[in-house]
């Protein structure tokens, strides 16, 4: 990875605006995002828009280009989502080596509580979007599975040796278990093109409507993903949360409830994914500053813990229910 891209200058990203005719005042907020790096820019006519400059070897140009087109079937869907911005028939751009794509800037904020008429309303977005989805698949996206969330994941870990010899085993049994759980689990589950990131910070309210953000992890996967990191606890008010999506998501579109036993495992699905993730950028000084504890003991320790955790949720049990705890030879240099 280029230093260039960890110290982006101003200069560049005044300079990727020009390049498309845009005139901007000079004035560039730099906004939250760790994958990639974002900015908001004011023009000389008042308006905003946003330029983001993609991680350099996260996705290719047809990974983007896909993610650009599914935004664009949505968009003439009249789904409410931020589609990128065309200039001379392109929506993607090069400067400096650096792959980047120009957006409008929408205003919103994201509500503190949400109600259950809010989620039924997002549960009914969220159906738009899969049926949309359903139309064609994604070529060039990758596909939810355990060959890419667990085993590619386990396999980069050892190679960069991420994981400490301590706890190999250990985690390795229980992504043997997420693995085995995913395929029983997902049998006969139609897959097909869905947001694949869809938490609270992608979504915007404005008025009484939500825009839905940051279509970034867009991936082939099952419907379930798109609802249960909504709702993902399992107490009474995550309860109540799912049951007001899934009310407001079957005015537009089927939803087997069966596919709910499929939550927890992509839920410890994500969290190796989300160790990896974190591991392959960790050269980059923004994740050092926002991951400090990354690599410790403590931190493969609750990752493990939290992992055993899902798996009791979903009926899977491990060796014991503190399978750590109870091997000391894991402590030994603490």
């Amino acid at each position: 990875m280029s230093d260039n891209y960890y110290s982006l200058k101003p200069e560049t990203i005044l300079k990727a605006a020009e390049k498309l005719n845009l005139n901007p005042t000079g004035h560039i907020l730099q906004l939250n995002s760790l994958e990639n790096r974002v900015y908001s820019l004011y023009l000389e006519d008042s308006s905003q828009v946003v330029i983001k400059i993609y991680r350099p070897g996260r996705w290719n140009e047809n990974q983007i280009l896909e993610e650009h087109s599914f935004l664009n079937e949505l968009k003439d869907d009249d789904i409410p989502v931020c589609a990128p911005l065309t200039f001379e028939g392109k929506t993607l751009h090069f400067i400096d080596d650096f792959i980047y794509t120009v957006f409008p800037k929408n205003g919103g904020r994201i509500p503190d509580e949400f109600s259950d008429d809010d989620l039924m309303m997002i549960g009914r977005l969220i159906a738009r979007i899969h049926n949309t989805g359903r139309r064609k698949n994604a070529v060039h996206r990758i596909k939810i599975c355990p060959e890419t969330f667990v085993r590619a994941n386990l396999d980069f870990m050892a190679q960069k040796q991420l994981l400490p010899q301590r706890y190999l085993s250990v985690y390795h049994r229980l992504a043997e278990k997420i693995t085995t759980a995913f395929d029983e689990a997902s049998t006969d589950m139609p897959f097909h093109r869905i947001h694949g990131d869809f938490h609270w910070g992608n979504l915007l309210k404005r008025d009484s409507s939500f825009i839905v953000l940051d279509f970034d992890d867009f991936v082939t996967g099952p419907a379930v993903q798109d609802i249960w990191m909504l709702a993902p606890a399992s107490d009474a008010e995550g309860q109540r949360k799912r049951e007001a999506l899934l009310e407001g998501y079957r005015e537009f579109a089927e939803f087997d409830r069966t596919w709910l036993n499929l939550a927890p495992v992509l839920k410890a699905m994500r969290f190796i994914n989300y160790a990896c993730w974190i591991g392959k950028r960790y050269d980059d000084p923004a994740f050092k500053n926002a991951f400090p504890h990354y690599g410790t003991d403590n931190y493969w320790e609750s990752e493990i813990k939290d992992i055993e955790a899902i798996l009791l949720e979903s009926g899977i049990e491990p060796e014991s229910k503190s399978e750590l705890l109870e091997n000391k030879e894991y402590f030994f240099d603490m």
